[in-house]
This record gives C-alpha cells, structure tokens and sequence, in this order.
C-alpha cells in the first residue's frame, strides 16, 4: 500500500514538473542582444568598424546584419536591402585584397590589422 501511494505520489510529480515551461534561465544566463527590427537608414562604409550575423536558427528570432559602427553603435541590417548587400560585397572585396596590401606594405610601413568578429556568408 505504500509503495503504491509512493508510485503515486512520483507520477503526479512527474505530471507537475512537465507542466511547468522550461525557461532559458534553466540553461545558464543568455547574454545575447538580439535584433529585434531593422534600421533603413544606410550606414556608411567608412564608419564600420565590425560585422556580425545574426542567425534566426540560433537564440534569436531574425536573421540580421549587425554593423558595428566607430562610434561604439550596433545597426540591425537585413541582408536583403540593397545598400546592405553593396556593403557586404565591398567588404568581401576588401578583405579578399587584404594579403596584397600587406605584402604592399610590409617594407615601407607598419601597419596594423585588427582583427573584427565577422564572418561572410558562402553563395
């Protein structure tokens, strides 16, 4: 008999923890900042400083372009506006010509490259 209630006891427990919502405080502190709208008002190329996508597969809802601006900003792009697709294609072209500069440049000044956290996407 007490083993029975026992089982009991455990089953509706059971039932009671499926109810509650799993939270994403349950798998540790997110420290994510996710785009929740795009901006339409181009950015300038001159002003990036960094580039991040943003993956709506991942922990947020949107896929998006996150420019980093030199003045310490984060722009929220979609990556199907056409002035997003001129910059990102500027910036593929410039870190492409990269190696070349640096061989350019290697004897006649130093220079420094910062490395950003970016990635470009494969077509």
């Amino acid at each position: 008999m007490a083993s029975q209630s026992l089982a009991i006891s455990a089953l509706v427990f059971c039932c009671i923890l499926s109810m509650l919502p799993s939270t994403p405080a349950s798998y540790g502190p997110l420290n994510l900042a996710c785009c929740v709208k795009y901006t339409m008002q181009p950015v300038a190329f001159r002003d990036i400083k960094g580039i991040i996508f943003q993956s709506s597969r991942e922990a947020c809802r949107l896929d998006a372009v996150i420019f980093h601006t030199k003045q310490k900003k984060r722009i929220c792009a979609s990556a199907e506006h056409v002035w997003v697709q001129k910059i990102l294609l500027r910036l593929s072209k410039t870190m492409k010509s990269l190696p070349d500069i640096l061989k350019k440049k290697k004897n006649t000044h130093k220079l420094t490259v910062m490395s950003t956290q970016s990635t470009f996407p494969t077509q």
